[in-house]
């Protein structure tokens, strides 16, 4: 039988950046969400399907990564909704990924 070899070193950077991811994904979700982008919270942003409504940071799914909802309006009907995920650095934020979803059916 073959035995794992590593020495007690590498456990303990191991653990090391195990601990520093978790400990940044508890930092994104205390300051990342109080995080806002001004110009998108208070006015509608236009988007080909109607006028976006986005709300501030709602959920952090990873360590430096918050997600935004937003709610797409056309003539006071939810056209649907949209995800923006972005990456937060202490204050710096960038969009990655934005994903539209349907409304639920009624």
């Amino acid at each position: 039988m073959i035995r794992p070899r590593f020495s007690i070193r590498t456990l303990l950077v191991v653990v090391t950046l195990w601990a520093a991811y978790f400990g940044c994904w508890r930092m994104t979700k205390r300051w990342g969400r109080d995080h806002r982008i001004l110009e998108d919270v208070y006015f509608g942003r236009s988007t080909d399907l109607g006028t976006a409504y986005p709300r501030e940071f709602d959920s952090s799914p990873a360590p430096f990564v918050l997600r935004r909802s937003a709610t797409v309006l056309r003539r006071s009907t939810i056209v649907c909704y949209i995800h923006e995920y972005h990456l937060w650095f202490f204050g710096y934020t960038r969009l990655l990924v934005e994903r539209q979803v349907p409304p639920p059916e009624e």
